[in-house]
């Protein structure tokens, strides 16, 4: 099909190095939409990367008609990409493999190409194998790190090692990519090594201090060891670069009822029904923290919507039922705590709670 000398092969290996990093940008862009910075940093790695791969792929078994045809597949499959016909990329990545096994970015763009078509398993198997002819092929790690947190079970020890190791190589082949810790802090925070998460985070922040999610990632972990001042200073740093971050006024809020702050609990969660209006669990928490302040009436009601919304909510029925016991609601009280074990059995505070009213009398 095609007759292209050797010569022309590796010009044509430049020109697919130059598609294969605008594609990887795009595709990047539309599934991670990380920050600008990072995506620069990864784009121009896989330009020189892909240069690279395309010229040592000529030297390889196969004879040089054979590369040359491998890569203008390799590059008609990064056009086609391009063009949003990932059926025509899949088949001509294929092709390229067929001609030339030891291709690595040609694995490398069908695990893209099989990673945006929602096909999981196939594409770590093509970026394991890009990783096998390429130890250094940074996107590759990249993106099978990320297929390990999304759909591999990321509250597995096995998958939780395997994405550390992958994000660590990252960082290995580019100690400047910020994003590449985070998530390595994040499976490290699975695996409970919250020191060396918080490390992780920290050289994120240092890297760039203006991703949002960083914060809160660090804010979480600072409340699992029991540092809530500096739980709340990151939310409100993450509430200062987006001021319409619902997660971090949510955690925000919950920090303060820890702290006491119930009027500042209530207030950070206003905001996230204001946001979300339809968040069980702002209405949810923010009951608890008017209950805490004994406005049983304004809990109540909060209570009411958060069942509207999801009315298999356990907690919203049985912080209910606490309201209605307080207020003197015996019926209504059981009735919740008895509904509460209707969808969870085990449910030991709605046991208790039955067992006091029945002890007075009721």
């Amino acid at each position: 099909m095609f007759n292209s000398t050797t010569l022309w092969g590796l010009l044509g290996a430049v020109i697919g190095a130059v598609i294969v990093g605008a594609v990887t940008l795009g595709i990047h862009f539309f599934l991670t939409d990380r920050n600008w910075f990072s995506l620069r940093i990864r784009a121009s790695l896989v330009l020189v990367g892909g240069v690279l791969g395309f010229v040592l792929a000529s030297t390889g078994q196969v004879s040089g008609a054979q590369n040359s045809e491998a890569l203008a597949y390799q590059n008609s499959a990064g056009i086609s990409y391009a063009k949003g016909d990932l059926t025509s990329a899949l088949r001509d990545y294929s092709a390229a493999i067929k001609l030339n096994p030891k291709l690595a970015t040609s694995y490398y763009g069908r695990g893209l190409v099989e990673y945006a078509k929602g096909d999981r398993n196939a594409a770590f198997v093509d970026l394991s194998q890009s990783i096998a002819l390429d130890p250094d092929d940074m996107n590759s790690y990249y993106y099978r790190g990320l297929l390990r947190r999304e759909d591999l079970g990321v509250t597995n020890p096995v998958v939780l090692d395997g994405e550390v190791s992958d994000f660590s190589q990252v960082i290995r082949l580019n100690p400047k990519l910020a994003d590449a810790y985070q998530y390595r802090a994040q499976a490290l925070y699975l695996r409970e090594e919250y020191q060396w998460t918080l490390t992780d985070l920290n050289q994120a922040i240092l890297l760039n201090p203006q991703l949002v999610d960083v914060y809160r990632d660090r804010g979480n972990v600072r409340r699992a060891v029991g540092d809530n001042n500096g739980a709340l200073s990151d939310y409100e740093e993450a509430l200062r670069i987006n001021p319409h971050d619902t997660f971090a006024f949510l955690y925000d809020g919950d920090v303060r009822r820890i702290l006491g702050d119930y009027a500042g609990a209530i207030s950070a969660y206003d905001q996230v029904v204001k946001l979300l209006p339809k968040t069980p669990m702002a209405y949810e928490a923010r009951a608890e923290a008017r209950a805490a302040r004994r406005d049983f009436n304004g809990a109540l009601a909060d209570y009411a919507i958060a069942l509207q919304l999801n009315p298999q909510y356990t907690d919203a029925f049985y912080g209910r039922g606490v309201i209605r016991s307080l207020k003197g609601d015996v019926v209504g009280a059981t009735s919740d705590f008895r509904y509460t074990l209707w969808l969870q059995p085990n449910h030991t505070q709605s046991k208790s709670m039955i067992s006091y009213i029945a002890q007075q009398g009721h």
